[in-house]
């Protein structure tokens, strides 16, 4: 192992802090599940039990993929996000998803093409990669949602939903140059001088 003289080590402190406090955000990976498949059981349905009522479709959020801002960049800047809601909110139902048709973001958006099921709230999560630019196309198209029980038994569809956003010309917002917040270098000098103080509290210690 190599020594290193009590005279360098708070050097070699203080890089090591540096390194560490710079590592940028976007090392984190961003990642969402899958959609869960809604499975179908077999065998007949018992004579008491209904047939999944027409749901409600909507929407509850579209977030657009943005430009990273500043410093702050993350692997999540890229994503899409559409959550569609329905009501009433049934135990042990899916749905099928089907796009009736439209322009929907491209290139990646997929919508699952099996029965799915939504989160105990009533909603669904999709997600696709939208380009981490604060440009982004505008879309339009329509969705409708059948649900499906654990039979198989399908009930009535929702009335089609027409989901757009009118996209973005990809102006953004600005950060005063030099600020602490805004600026590339604010992290670096940030490290620097907590690396600094680490060093010699470490150099103080040794001394």
């Amino acid at each position: 192992m190599l020594a290193v003289p009590k005279k360098y080590l708070f050097i070699v402190v203080s890089v090591l802090f540096a390194a560490a406090l710079t590592i940028p955000a976007s090392a984190t990976a961003c990642s969402f599940p899958p959609p869960n498949e809604f499975a179908v059981e077999d065998g007949p349905a018992p004579n008491d039990v209904a047939l999944p009522k027409k749901p409600e479709l909507s929407v509850d959020l579209i977030k657009r993929g943005r430009a990273p801002e500043g410093s702050h960049a993350t692997s999540c800047d890229d994503i899409g996000q559409l959550i569609l809601r329905v009501e009433p909110v049934e135990p042990s139902v899916g749905y099928e998803l089907k796009v009736l048709g439209g322009e929907m973001p491209q290139p990646n958006f997929w919508m699952p093409d099996y029965l799915v099921e939504f989160d105990a709230d009533g909603t669904f999560l999709v997600t696709w990669i939208d380009g981490n630019d604060d440009a982004q196309e505008a879309f339009d198209f329509t969705v409708v949602a059948t649900p499906v029980d654990r039979w198989g038994r399908r009930g009535p569809s929702s009335d089609p939903l027409h989901i757009t956003h009118a996209g973005r010309s990809g102006a953004a917002c600005s950060v005063a140059p030099g600020s602490l917040t805004g600026s590339p270098q604010a992290p670096l000098s940030l490290a620097v001088v907590v690396s600094l103080a680490a060093g010699l509290l470490v150099r103080r210690k040794l001394g």
